[in-house]
């Protein structure tokens, strides 16, 4: 799967690259719903600021939403070093 990315900004949860405008290098953030008093908004959740903000307020581009993994990794346990 290759992602893309575009101006226009999350429709639906999920987990996404943004970058803001004039930055270089891109984030994962994660775009939920919120519901307050019957009013719901997409909320962006910056980790680097440790705070959401309204979805419609960040600009920049987007990619996504990132495909939630599938399968099991199997581990072959003797290859995994035991702390003293």
């Amino acid at each position: 799967m290759h992602l893309t990315w575009t101006s226009q900004s999350p429709i639906a949860a999920g987990w996404y690259w943004w970058k803001g405008v004039d930055v270089d290098e891109g984030e994962i953030i994660e775009v939920f719903v919120q519901t307050r008093e019957g009013e719901s908004e997409l909320r962006a959740w910056l980790a680097r600021d440790e705070r959401s903000f309204p979805l419609a307020t960040i600009k920049g581009q987007f990619a996504g939403p990132l495909p939630y993994p599938v399968g099991e990794v199997q581990t072959d346990d003797s290859s995994v070093a035991e702390a003293d």
